[in-house]
């Protein structure tokens, strides 16, 4: 093998290696940032269902105290008990389930 075809072999193979050297970081860099971003919509997600779940239930305890004032007071007004029902009933039911 000549000199020159032999320098040639090693400068291809250490680019060829500073290449991989690059690729590899590059890689695990973007395998980091995407376990991060996983992690923090994971997060996102149970606290909205914590929420949700909190918001219902403060909801529902509005509409049984509405009731409860309705029966008490005997009045024939029902609107208060219909809004609260219809704000205990957005927050309980999906979307896909047809409303009255």
């Amino acid at each position: 093998m000549s000199t020159t075809t032999h320098g040639r072999f090693r400068a291809g193979l250490i680019l060829a290696i500073v290449t991989g050297f690059v690729v590899f970081c590059v890689v695990t860099l973007m395998a980091i940032h995407v376990a991060r971003d996983l992690r923090l919509l994971e997060t996102a997600s149970s606290d909205n269902m914590q929420w949700t779940i909190t918001q219902a239930e403060v909801e529902y305890l509005g509409m049984l105290a509405e009731v409860e004032a309705v029966h008490l007071e005997h009045k024939s007004d029902l609107s208060d008990v219909r809004r609260r029902f219809d704000i205990f009933y957005s927050l309980t039911c999906p979307p896909s389930v047809p409303r009255s």
